[in-house]
């Protein structure tokens, strides 16, 4: 080649790696803005394809701002040929030994360099330069707006709070920049706005509801007092306070008049709380305070010049309700410091101790009672314990207990009370079988039926069936079982005795009394689900028995656990708490009990559903419901209320649910009168 030919040669050699130089700097050039928008960036961690970084950089990248330095023209302005070319030549510089182990340039090579040489991807992304474009525009007008001072303040702070969102897919340096230049604004717009107040608040009549707009004025206008200067506040709120005081020094004057006309002491009292009321928020100015204890001092006055009397009243008093109402009328909001005053102060605390003291009193020796009802229970279980052993043997013959006896009860139900109604081989020989353990025999074979009879070598027997009893005008059959003794001897029949009144308590008793013998067909109850009692016939002859109340049929008054309160099981029909008319009684209830087979947890306040098994369908499922006297309508008692009497009568409580009998646990219902 000659000399000629070699130069041209080497001019385009030259000018190809000086062009190919140029396009990798440029990728160098993305890679300075993406580090400079996230430093910390690992890039083929953080901008996986799809991710919302990937998105965001690949928005920006080939938006106008980025992408027209990077290859001259818009990338929805070149040609299909121009980004083959361009793809073409730096498309290898991820090769070149000064860019080898760069992560950021290889990810660039086979990540953002897509919409070069994939042609799918050509309108996709022109579409996302679209976009870019427009949301550009919207950021560029946006912040004219912002710096031509046309936004107000409550604008700005909105902004401030939706600017990120609104421009999630810029690089956050321009985010920032938005967010900085609406902070800077807002301060300027918020002392403008701010000072403009000032004309509001001097127009403002000496009226309360004009009072209450001052009170409430930084409430109202909080976006201003958040983003203005102190220069700003602080003139606002020197306006305010001296607009403050000057209504409350008109209407103070205006409060005066009203007290210089009050002439009982009752209406004191609800002006005191009148005024309390409506000048609450301004006690801090000392012309609301004078005007206060302005009225303080009419009612030390009339106290004081009624002192003998109060004493006389107060002597006569017996319970803390009276006390408090006493308190309430007369000892409140006054001058304690005023001698006369305070010797009426001494004589209701020496008062209120003396009721105190009485009702402690009350309460020890109601637990003292309950104490030694316990104790003598007790020491009769250990009686009735080691006679039972004693008459076993002596007799050569097993005595159930009354708690056996409904186990025999329970496993007799379930044959011919299921709820299949269905004869269950199973059950019957369940039931048979738990008889005979006491060392009974049945006297018949085959099929169980409504009348079942075992009996033993002394010829005592075990009955299981079914009876009818008149509850309420109402003949109603009941599943029963008894052990039947002929002739009993006298030391038998008095070991069923002391068990009854030792483990149970009469059906219309709200304790247990067992210093009180059990008389024929007296009933005694546990929770109430069952029902014991005994029975000496005249010709000698003793039936111990349990008997059903699965349905509360029978009346069972509730157990009194303390002072104040009795527990209401599922089979509680009544309580032994009697009101007359007009009387109101506050309740409150705690525990829970558990509805059905399921076991359901159900509070005071009932559970929804399974209404259709309501006693009171209006009240939820399993409610505590009560009311007093038989006449008066159900009401809801829940976790609490209060019940007012409107006729003489009991205070009944129920669970709201008409089908007890699977069902257990009880309420614990305290309960105070108020009048």
């Amino acid at each position: 080649m000659t000399r000629s030919g070699l130069i041209p040669c080497l001019l385009i050699f030259f000018f190809f790696c000086t062009a190919h130089s140029q396009n990798c700097g440029s990728l160098e050039e993305w890679k300075n803005v993406i580090l400079s928008e996230y430093p910390n960036i690992n890039i083929k961690r953080d901008a996986r394809s799809g991710t919302k970084l990937y998105k965001v950089i690949m928005f920006n990248l080939y938006s106008d701002k980025y992408f027209v330095p990077f290859a001259g023209k818009p990338y929805d302005e070149i040609t299909d040929k121009g980004r083959l070319l361009r793809h073409k030549k730096i498309r290898t510089c991820h090769q070149k030994k000064k860019y080898q182990g760069d992560e950021m340039i290889s990810w660039m090579h086979w990540s953002a360099l897509k919409p070069f040489s994939i042609i799918r991807l050509e309108e996709p992304t022109k579409q996302k330069v679209r976009e870019a474009r427009q949301l550009r525009k919207e950021y560029n007008d946006l912040k004219g707006k912002i710096q031509s001072g046309q936004l107000s303040s409550n604008e700005l702070e909105a902004l401030a709070g939706s600017v990120g969102n609104t421009f999630d897919m810029l690089f956050p340096s321009e985010i920032a920049r938005m967010k900085t230049l609406i902070q800077e604004n807002l301060r300027g717009a918020s002392d403008k706005e701010l000072n403009a107040l000032l004309g509001e608040i001097a127009k403002m009549n000496n009226t309360r509801e004009d009072l209450n707009q001052l009170y409430a004025f930084s409430q109202v206008h909080g976006a201003f007092y958040r983003n203005a200067g102190s220069s700003s506040k602080q003139k606002v709120e020197a306006a305010r306070e001296a607009k403050i005081i000057s209504i409350l020094e008109g209407l103070m004057s205006e409060e005066a008049n009203k007290l210089g006309q009050i002439k009982t002491l009752e209406a004191l009292n609800h002006y005191y709380y009148s005024f309390s009321d409506l000048y609450g928020d301004f006690e801090r100015y000392t012309i609301v305070q004078k005007t206060k204890n302005a009225i303080r001092e009419r009612k030390t006055s009339h106290i004081a010049s009624n002192s003998e009397a109060l004493g006389a009243m107060l002597s006569k008093m017996t319970d803390l309700e009276e006390l408090s109402d006493f308190e309430e009328l007369y000892l409140r909001n006054l001058n304690e410091n005023n001698a006369t005053v305070a010797t009426v102060i001494e004589k209701y605390d020496v008062r209120k101790k003396a009721i105190l003291d009485a009702e402690r009193r009350k309460k020890n020796e109601f637990r003292t009672m309950l104490a030694e009802k316990d104790n003598q229970s007790s020491r009769l279980k250990s009686e009735v314990s080691q006679m039972r052993r004693n008459l076993e043997s002596k007799y050569n013959a097993q005595l159930p207990t009354f708690e056996e006896l409904g186990d025999i009860l329970y496993s007799f139900l379930l044959v011919v009370k299921n709820e299949e109604g269905e004869y269950k081989v199973r059950d019957a020989e369940a039931f048979i079988n738990r008889v005979q353990r006491f060392g009974y025999s049945r006297k018949e074979d085959g099929r169980m039926n409504y009348l079942e009879l075992f009996t033993n070598q002394k010829g005592y027997s075990i009955a299981a069936s079914g009876v009818l009893h008149n509850i309420g005008g109402n003949d109603r059959e009941y599943i029963n079982t008894s052990l039947i003794v002929p002739n009993a001897p006298k030391e038998i029949i008095e070991l069923y005795q002391k068990e009854l009144i030792a483990n149970y308590r009469k059906n219309t008793s709200k304790w247990h009394t067992p210093d009180i013998l059990p008389g024929n067909f007296d009933w005694y109850v546990d929770d109430g689900k069952y029902v014991f009692s005994l029975v000496l016939k005249e010709d000698g002859t003793l039936s111990v028995r349990a008997m059903d109340n699965l349905h509360a049929y029978l009346p069972i008054f509730a157990e009194q656990k303390g002072l104040n309160s009795v527990e209401i099981t599922p089979w509680t029909t009544t309580t032994k708490i009697y009101l007359k008319k007009g009387q109101k009684i506050n309740l409150r209830a705690d525990g829970y009990i558990r509805l059905g087979m399921f076991s359901v947890d159900c509070y005071a306040n009932g559970i929804d559903g399974f209404t259709w098994n309501n006693i009171e369908e209006k009240f939820r499922h399993g409610a505590l419901i009560g009311k007093i006297g038989e006449n008066s309508d159900w009401e809801l008692v829940g976790r609490g209320t209060t019940l007012y009497a409107y006729q003489d009568g009991y205070l009944e409580l129920l669970i709201n649910d008409s089908i007890p009998g699977d069902n257990s646990g009880s309420f614990t219902v305290s309960f105070e009168f108020l009048d």
